[in-house]
């Protein structure tokens, strides 16, 4: 069994992230966990309970940290539950935040090398989206790929749900377009080889699709947005300084403005 581990705060934002906890899980235990840190809101048991409650029917404990850095509670908690999968919502309220992407989530991609399922604000439960049982893997070349789809193929299997793989590429300059012997995009993507290639070696499939579009983004969260994707699942490239957008901007971009839960894979 996996425990699901959902970070509350006491905000209705962070809350959006119990419904998708409650799908994921389908048995599996679920933590509630509140990190008090330097005289914060506390969020009391009695508020951990209370949403407890809202999920009745599941294996469901409460957890309240004290003097701890949330980033780093969650990360313990996974470590000390494993296996388990943090499932969170992100914020990001302002430019400033999407380029963070809320100090908590971003840390918590470092802070642990399991997948963490993210929730950002345009990701509300929709049960109809849910029981499409798409799983949709963003890659951008075979390096991506040989880091993302042994995770996003685990996943899959785990929860039954049918893998599609995608791969975006810009679309050829002016005036190679208008040539006729020039194709302006291949009819595949190294990414998407890659990816056929190694989970044919386990006997598995998946679709593809090749997206042509000058921002990666947009292409991601349209093909979501009309397939449509139970899960997407993106990487995380996990560096710091000023590069403390770990994520990157494409998968940064994806996570805020997905209609769908993002799974953030390590690589």
């Amino acid at each position: 069994m996996t425990k699901i581990i959902v970070p509350l705060d006491g905000s209705q934002e962070a809350e959006l992230a119990l419904p998708h906890a409650r799908a994921l899980a389908g048995g599996d235990p679920i933590m509630l966990l509140s990190s008090i840190w330097h005289g914060e809101p506390i969020a009391p048991r009695a508020y951990l309970e209370d949403r407890a409650a809202s999920l009745v029917g599941e294996p469901t404990e409460t957890k309240v940290v004290l003097d701890e850095v949330p980033s780093d509670a969650i990360a313990d908690a996974v470590r000390n539950a494993a296996p388990a999968m943090v499932c969170m919502a992100t914020h990001g309220r302002s430019t400033l935040g999407e380029i963070l992407l809320g100090s908590t989530a971003e840390a918590v991609t470092r802070a642990t090398a399991d997948p963490v399922m993210l929730i950002g604000p345009h990701a509300a439960f929709d049960r109809r989206r849910s029981d499409a049982r798409n799983l949709v893997v963003a890659v951008d070349g075979a390096a991506t790929a040989t880091d993302l789809i042994p995770a996003a193929a685990a996943f899959a299997a785990r929860h039954h749900l049918h893998l599609w793989t995608i791969e975006t590429i810009s679309p050829a300059p002016y005036p190679f377009v208008a040539d006729a012997d020039i194709p302006s995009a291949p009819h595949q993507g190294p990414g998407i080889d890659a990816a056929v290639e190694l989970l044919g070696r386990d006997g598995r499939a998946t679709e593809t699709k090749l997206l042509i579009a000058v921002d990666p983004a947009d292409a991601i969260i349209a093909f979501a947005e009309e397939l449509p994707a139970s899960f997407v699942v993106v990487g995380n490239h996990a560096r710091h300084g000023l590069a403390r957008v770990a994520l990157g901007s494409t998968a940064m971009r994806v996570v805020h403005r997905c209609p769908c839960p993002v799974l953030v894979v390590r690589q």
